[in-house]
């Protein structure tokens, strides 16, 4: 069996954003990037993308989490069962266990969220439409991510029509994305 520990916040913010009972089902997970060292989730209206340390993982892989990630889990230690499921135990900051779970591993290849990233280029926009909804939900991911109980959203435009990049000074590894909504 292999094992893995990975630091609690980050998936805790990602739980935030990840699909839930979409029919793409590879969005009902949150993908663990080796290569980009990112936790990433997206439900296709928003997504996120946090940069933390994965090199324990063994593999890039998409998991869903059974339950939610504890607000005062410092840690996680994933146990594989087998290649689509394993064991959680979430880790104090002492490092006590406190509470066990379990993952699934989504089977499915997650979305190249590069070419949206890329696309983003800064500029000015006259007026831009979004559900405020979904940018209540990128701020409790960066309160999840944060000890501040106010944490600002930095909010970069790159046109009318196109994604709003979000960010925070109290959550600097992390970068949200937002899609428009039609203004029809």
């Amino acid at each position: 069996m292999k094992t893995f520990t990975l630091d609690a916040a980050p998936l805790r913010a990602a739980q935030h954003m990840q699909a839930r009972g979409d029919i793409r089902y590879f969005l009902n997970g949150i993908h663990l990037n080796k290569k980009a060292g990112a936790v990433e989730a997206t439900n296709g209206h928003y997504l996120a993308d946090i940069k933390t340390d994965l090199d324990t993982l063994p593999r890039s892989m998409i998991i869903n989490i059974s339950g939610a990630v504890p607000a005062k889990a410092h840690k996680i230690n994933f146990t594989e069962v087998d290649k689509t499921k394993g064991l959680i135990e979430f880790l104090d900051l002492d490092g006590k266990p406190f509470k066990l779970s379990c993952y699934s591993v989504v089977d499915g290849v997650f979305p190249d969220i590069g070419g949206a990233i890329e696309k983003h280029k800064p500029q000015a926009v006259d007026s831009i439409s979004f559900n405020p909804e979904y940018a209540g939900i990128i701020g409790k991911a960066i309160k999840a991510l944060s000890a501040s109980s106010y944490p600002g959203l930095k909010m970069q435009m790159s046109g009318n029509n196109s994604i709003i990049k979000i960010t925070s000074r109290t959550a600097p590894d992390a970068t949200f994305y937002l899609m428009p909504m039609s203004e029809r």
